[in-house]
């Protein structure tokens, strides 16, 4: 038997109604429950709409979706109207569905106007619950084959996203690589183009957010697969933002023109390669779901910090002695804090795939805040 728990504001309405008809229609098939995060009492026009069509749910009582803390539910249900207020989460839910419906007792007027409204909204649900019910029969009455070739299509398309990943990857380390040769070329062509570039950089990572968030709408993923699509949506983000460091240091370029540098440039070149060699191994420990590789990286991290300290105070100094270099070492310091960051974004990854091996969420690397 199934446990379903239906969730909306008050449960006053809407969760209470829905309840109701799962317990009618799904009979010995489902434990259906309901709750509210402000429970308030049970809509007497609720009642009587309901009493309508057969349902006494006049010994209902509206509850606090505390009471069911700790409890497993296989569907969580939230029937409220998020244009008009914001539905609970509920973390012990194996998969979370939404129905959006409009509030019944925000219906102003008298009985007679308010009503009509109730039985709307009995009636929308009664649908929507019937649907459930039709649907779990459904996918219970599958053959094992067909249930195997179903995984075996969602994890094509799993595999298809983080393939997407991998290539927003690449992007992004190559544009790191060829705006730390325009810094140290003073080459203002290139650093225009990795501007330019940063575009594709974001066009993918919103087609990676698009595809992730329709898989989880059409295939429902539980567990792992679920932590799956959430480490892309994460990974996809901090990769996007790791592009625009790249693209920060190409506008630094436009700034700097082309003056000498104060300096030769030796020890950020250096933070570069580590932070890109930082991003590559973050990503394998993702393809290959490598918690120690992944740990590793954020371990790395520490170097990373450490030679970007000794390049702020050597820039810091060169300021001091010679106020003329002010401006252009700031300009460094400023590519220097951009690579920094990169690194934290490479560790933000790994910390993803430790999460996605494990189900834990750790900051592996608290030097960094």
């Amino acid at each position: 038997m199934e446990r379903v728990l239906f969730l909306c504001t008050h449960n006053s309405a809407r969760s209470q109604i829905a309840e109701a008809l799962l317990r009618s229609m799904g009979r010995e098939r489902f434990e259906a429950y309901s709750a509210g995060t402000t429970p308030s009492r049970v809509h007497p026009l609720a009642v009587k709409a309901m009493q309508e069509i057969g349902i006494d749910v006049s010994a209902h009582r509206s509850k606090d979706v505390d009471e069911y803390r700790g409890m497993l539910f296989d569907y969580v249900i939230t029937v409220c109207d998020q244009a008009r207020e914001a539905c609970p989460f509920f973390p012990g839910a194996r998969r979370q569905l939404h129905w959006s419906l409009p509030d019944p007792s925000a219906a102003a007027g008298d009985e007679a106007t308010q009503l009509p409204v109730f039985r709307s909204v009995r009636d929308e649900l009664t649908g929507h619950v019937r649907e459930f019910v039709a649907a779990r029969d459904g996918e219970l009455n599958r053959s094992p084959a067909m249930r195997h070739a179903a995984r075996t299509e969602f994890h094509s398309k799993l595999q298809s996203l983080q393939d997407e990943v991998l290539l927003l990857g690449s992007l992004v380390d190559r544009a790191l690589e060829r705006s730390m040769e325009a810094l140290k070329q003073r080459d203002l062509v290139e650093a225009r183009q990795v501007i330019g570039d940063d575009d594709a950089i974001d066009a993918k990572r919103i087609e990676i957010e698009e595809r992730a968030l329709a898989l989880i709408a059409t295939e429902q993923p539980v567990a792992s697969d679920l932590r799956a699509i959430a480490a892309v949506l994460s990974i996809g983000s901090d990769l996007e933002r790791m592009g625009d460091h790249a693209e920060g240091i190409g506008k630094i370029v436009l700034l700097h023109g082309d003056q000498p540098h104060v300096k030769p440039l030796i020890d950020l070149p250096r933070m570069a390669e580590m932070g890109r060699d930082m991003l590559k191994r973050s990503l394998e420990a993702f393809v290959h779901r490598d918690e120690s590789l992944a740990r590793q990286v954020c371990a790395d991290d520490d170097r990373v910090d450490e030679l970007w300290e000794q390049v702020w105070h050597e820039l810091l100094l060169i300021m001091l002695q010679n106020p003329t270099t002010i401006q252009r070492a700031t300009y460094l310091i400023w590519a220097g804090h951009n690579l920094e960051r990169f690194a934290d974004r490479a560790t933000n990854i790994a910390e993803r795939v430790v999460f996605l091996i494990t189900g834990k969420l750790e900051e592996l690397n608290l030097s960094r805040y």
